[in-house]
This record gives structure tokens, C-alpha cells and sequence, in this order.
């Protein structure tokens, strides 16, 4: 028997079947951009088996003649399939387009013209011989001019489509490295049988194995795209979704069991990073959000249930919902919040200082009406004492008795009372006037406000504290009276909290310390207070937002930044703590802001 005959035909009908299954394997995928040419390669390869395994059968003569015909089907469409189906996987053509479509189905017509009609001129073979041997025979012709034509032109569209697979193989992403190889070797399975029988390396090989050639192409290609996608790429998937999410996810059994959970959910809950097939309870993070719920194993649940927990200095937001009917389990998603819990609380502190400053202006408002009511009368009262003083004195003359000279002392008493009313009062005026960033600077005398703000301060001030003034030559400097006075009490409302905090300790009365003097090119202010000390770790932290070393709802950390900003941004000076025990703030105003702005850029 010649060599091959009986080895295609045991071959054949196991390709034929696996065309079958492969065709069936790939159907479901139908719809996906590389999957239609696939199908029409495996209908094509499945053809072009069965024409070859029905040349070999067929009586020899004009019979093997028509089936070697019926192989051009396959032969001239397998190209034009292949290449189509190699560009759609390597992306270069997305979308379907009819006109390409059309002229791809009807250019080969042409040529199965020429093939059917080759006894008329030959061009295609110019001789026919039959191999035969034991009842089997095929067709091996002498080949003609067009013959060769055809070769080049399958050849140049398969080859060119392997190009481009080679070509996103290694400019493709390594996760698809194993799918590229499947589709290589695909790619050079049906050149090198079709090699063996053009070139006759073979010897007495009367036989065409490129039909198996093209099967084992086509279940490469399944294997690599689909098989592939099924065995590597979803895995692959789930842990790169999954295990990558920025959210805890934790899959549960109706009764409690851990069945999934990723990585988030460890780091989150602190599992173990193998926490499959542990129950629930047994992880007291678990334990928690599962009570919360209301899950009771065994029980079917349909609801959605959500909370938060504070676990390991996090705030984890939960949601327990139930999966799908079919599982009858329930999800756990995990979100870490507290980044986000922490600025909706700096938010709320910053509400509620917002309104408490605008309590505290309309009490100004008011306070301003009042003191500028208060202060003419009072005006009334002390000209009207110093009136009396001199009416009481002129009447009575060189004979003034004891009762004269206590209603004089008692004149002068009022007196001296409504100017300490007329002084507060001033001081109220000075400190309730309105200011804007854009308002012009004046002359400012850092005496005159430390005192208006030690008048505004003296309740607070009354009792258990002392004040020291170590004063100094300053010069008169250009400020917004306003801001630094603003500057100046919260400095000095700091040191009384800190003050009354030592107190509470027993540890005696305290004293602030105000000095001041020249830098030269304008003046200092230090205020120091001998109450608790400011813990060394956050010397560097004082003047940042929010940041109080108080008590809860007593500071809310905006005072020593909004004075820092004042000082430094609308003044062009410096804020600084110089000592934290006992603490020391130090103030440095230049003579004029603008022009020591203008220092600076010289």
C-alpha cells in the first residue's frame, strides 16, 4: 500500500470528530470579535477533510477529479478565514464591515470558476496522474502557472496574519504570552505539512496531509483563546479583580462558613491570609459585623444590612447582604473609612466652630450697641460727678466739715468707677470693630492693645492668675489693630486654660509673662505662662489645623493656625513657640508688612 493512504484515513475520521467538538466548544462564543472566522475555519477544515477522505474512496477517475475539485472550496477560503480571524485577535480590525465581508466571499468565486473549468484551458494543472494502490487513489497533478499563483496568494494571507500574531506576541502583555503560543503553533502546523507535500521530502508520501495540518490549527486556536481564557485568564481575572479590589470582600455558607474572602478583608479584619473553610464566629471582626446584622446561621435571609466598626484603629464601614438564591449564603463587603470619617469630623469641628464664631459675632454686635449706648451716658455721669465734685467744694470753701469732704471723696470714687466702665467699654468698641483682610493698616501700639486685650480678658484673668510686664522700647508699627488684638487674646486665653489645667493638678497660682522689645526693623512679643507644659512630640504640631492638645469640645485646633496665618501671611512676621516648658509663644512684627515684603524680594 503506498505510505500515507491508510495513515490519513486512520487519522481522518478522529480530525473530522474533533472539528465537531471543536465547533461546538467555540459556538457558545459566537458573538466575541474573533470568534465567527474561527467557526468558519473549523466548518472549512471539517469540508476539506471530508472531500479528501472521499477522494481517496471514490472509484479512480473523474470522481477523484471532482472531490480533489471540491477541496479548492476549502482551499481557497481557509486563507481568507484565517487572516481575518488573526487580525480580529491581534485587535487590528474591532468591528465587522459589510462591504469587507461581501468582496472576501466573492473574490474566490473566480477562481473555483477557473478549477471547475480547467480541462478547458489547463492553467491550473496541465496533467493529471492518479496514484492507487489497494482500491484507494488521489489525484497528483502537474502543476500550472496559476497553480503557483494560488500558493502565493494563500500563503502571502496566512502568512501575513501570522505575522501579526508574532508581531503582538512580543509586543503584547506577558499575561497572554501562553495564549500567543497556542495561536504560533497554529499558525505553522498546516505550512509545514503542506511543505512536505510540495516539496516531496518524503519519498512514496503520495499523500496531502495539509487538511490535518489545518485541524490541528484550528484546535490550537480554540485551545488558545478559549481553553485558555477558561484555565489561565480567569484565574488570572479573580485574583487581579478580586484580590486587587480596594474593597474587603468575604463570602459565606448558610451556615456561617468562610467559602472566598480577598486580601483587603485580611488586612482590614486581620485574618489569616488562608481563612477558607473557618467558620465565621471563629474571628471575633466577623463575630461582630454577623451580630450587628442579625445573621443566624441556617436561616434563609433577604435583607441588606450595613454599619460601621471600629477594629485596630480603623473605622471599617460593612455591608452584609445575601448572595445569589442559588448559593444561599451572604457577602460581607469591607470599605475602609477612616480617612473619611476623620475629615467629616474635622468638617462637623469646623461647623461648629463656624457656629460658634458667628455667636460670638453677633454677641459682639450686640455688645458694640451696647457699649456705644453705655458709653454716652456714662460720658453724662462722669461730667456730671466732676460737676458735683466742684459744686460741692465751692460751696463750702475753707469751711468744708467731714461730711463735705466724704461727699468729695465719694464724687471722686464714682468718678474713678465710671472711668474703669469708660475704659472697658473702649476696650469693647476697639475689639468689636470690624475688620477685612483688605483693610488699610494704621499706626498700632502694641501697649495699648495688650491692655485693651488684659480689660476684655479680666474675668478670666480674675482670681488665681498674675500678670508680668516686662516691657520694653517698641516702635509704633502699621497692623490691623483688629487681628493682632485677636492674636494676642487667644494667645492669652491658651495660657489661662493651661493656667486653671496646672491648678486643677495643685499646683498652685500661675503667672503669664508678657515681654516685649525691638528686633530693629520692628518689634517682639513674648507670652510666656508657667501652666501645663506642651509635650515635647508635639512641639512641631501646634500650629497645624485641627490640632488641639485640649480636652474633647473644649478646643477644636484653629485658634493658633488662624493666628499663625494672621502674623505671618497678612503681616509678613513670625509665629513661633519657643519653649514648650514652660511654654513660650514669640511674636515678630516688622515696622511696616508691605515693606518688609519688599526686603524679602530684594
Amino acid at each position: 500500500m503506498t505510505p500515507g493512504f491508510r495513515l490519513f484515513l486512520d487519522i481522518a475520521p478522529g480530525a473530522f470528530l474533533l472539528m465537531v467538538v471543536t465547533f461546538m466548544a467555540a459556538f457558545p462564543y459566537r458573538k466575541e470579535h474573533a470568534a465567527k472566522p474561527l467557526l468558519a475555519i473549523i466548518v472549512l477544515v471539517a469540508l476539506l477533510i471530508a472531500t479528501n477522505v472521499a477522494e481517496l474512496l471514490v472509484p479512480t477517475g473523474s470522481l477523484t477529479v471532482l472531490c480533489a475539485k471540491l477541496e479548492w472550496i476549502s482551499y481557497l477560503y481557509i486563507p481568507i478565514a484565517w487572516l481575518s480571524f488573526c487580525l480580529r485577535y491581534t485587535g487590528i480590525i474591532r468591528l465587522s464591515d459589510r462591504r469587507l465581508l461581501m468582496i472576501a466571499a466573492l473574490a474566490p468565486l473566480t477562481a473555483l470558476a477557473v478549477v471547475f473549468t480547467n480541462e478547458l484551458h489547463g492553467l491550473l494543472w496541465t496533467r493529471i496522474i492518479f496514484r492507487a494502490s489497494d482500491g484507494l487513489s488521489v489525484m497528483r497533478p502537474e502543476h500550472g502557472p496559476l497553480f503557483w499563483m494560488y500558493v502565493a496568494y494563500a500563503w502571502g494571507l496566512i502568512g501575513f496574519g501570522s505575522l501579526m500574531v508574532i508581531r503582538s506576541f512580543f509586543s503584547g502583555q506577558r499575561l497572554y504570552y501562553r495564549q500567543s503560543l497556542w495561536i504560533l503553533a497554529g499558525s505553522i502546523m498546516p505550512g509545514v505539512t503542506n511543505l512536505i507535500n510540495l516539496t516531496g521530502v518524503m519519498p512514496g508520501l503520495e499523500k496531502d496531509f495539509t487538511p490535518i495540518g489545518y485541524a490541528l490549527s484550528a484546535m490550537c486556536f480554540l485551545a488558545g483563546i478559549y481553553l485558555h481564557k477558561l484555565l489561565w485568564i480567569l484565574p488570572v481575572a479573580r485574583s487581579v479583580l478580586m484580590q486587587e479590589l480596594p474593597v474587603g470582600i468575604i463570602a459565606l455558607d448558610s451556615k456561617g462558613w468562610i467559602v472566598d474572602h480577598n486580601l483587603k478583608a485580611d488586612e482590614l479584619l486581620g485574618l489569616d491570609t488562608v481563612s477558607v473553610g473557618h467558620r465565621g464566629a471563629d474571628f471575633p471582626s466577623i463575630t461582630a459585623i454577623l451580630d450587628a446584622a442579625g445573621f443566624i446561621p441556617g436561616v434563609d435571609r433577604r435583607f441588606t444590612k450595613s454599619g460601621t466598626l471600629d477594629w485596630n484603629g480603623r473605622v471599617v464601614s460593612w455591608t452584609v447582604q445575601p448572595s445569589a438564591p442559588a448559593a444561599n449564603g451572604s457577602l460581607i463587603m469591607l470599605e475602609d473609612i477612616t480617612d473619611r470619617t476623620k475629615l467629616e469630623r474635622e468638617m462637623e469641628a469646623i461647623r461648629q466652630e463656624l457656629i460658634n464664631r458667628e455667636k460670638l459675632a453677633t454677641v459682639g454686635r450686640i455688645t458694640a450697641g451696647l457699649a456705644h449706648e453705655i458709653n454716652n451716658p456714662v460720658g453724662y455721669l462722669k461730667s456730671d460727678a466732676r460737676s458735683l465734685t466742684r459744686l460741692v467744694e465751692r460751696t463750702a470753701g475753707d469751711r468744708a466739715d467731714e461730711d463735705t469732704r466724704e461727699i468729695i471723696a465719694i464724687a471722686g470714687g464714682i468718678t474713678e468707677g465710671l472711668e474703669r466702665i469708660e475704659g472697658v467699654v473702649r476696650s469693647l468698641l476697639s475689639f468689636s470693630r470690624e475688620e477685612r483682610i483688605d483693610s488699610p493698616f494704621e499706626p498700632y501700639n502694641l501697649y495699648a492693645g495688650i491692655d485693651a486685650t488684659i480689660d476684655i480678658m479680666r474675668y478670666e484673668l480674675k482670681g488665681s492668675i498674675g500678670i508680668q510686664r516686662d516691657f520694653g522700647e517698641v516702635p509704633l508699627i502699621y497692623a490691623q489693630k483688629g487681628e493682632i488684638n485677636q492674636v494676642l487674646l487667644n494667645i492669652l486665653a491658651n495660657a489661662c486654660y493651661a493656667i486653671r489645667e496646672r491648678g486643677a493638678a495643685g499646683q498652685g497660682a500661675g503667672i503669664i509673662t508678657i515681654r516685649t522689645g525691638s528686633t530693629g526693623k520692628g518689634l517682639w512679643c513674648e507670652i510666656e505662662n508657667n501652666g501645663v507644659p506642651i509635650p515635647a512630640e508635639n512641639r512641631n504640631q501646634v500650629f497645624d489645623l485641627f490640632f488641639t492638645t485640649k480636652k474633647a469640645r473644649v478646643g477644636t485646633g484653629l485658634g493658633l493656625n488662624i493666628c499663625r496665618d494672621i502674623v505671618e501671611n497678612h503681616h509678613g512676621g513670625t509665629l513661633s513657640l519657643v519653649s514648650v516648658d514652660p511654654v513660650i509663644f514669640r511674636i515678630e512684627l516688622p515696622i511696616h508688612p508691605r515693606k518688609a515684603e519688599e526686603g524679602e524680594r530684594a
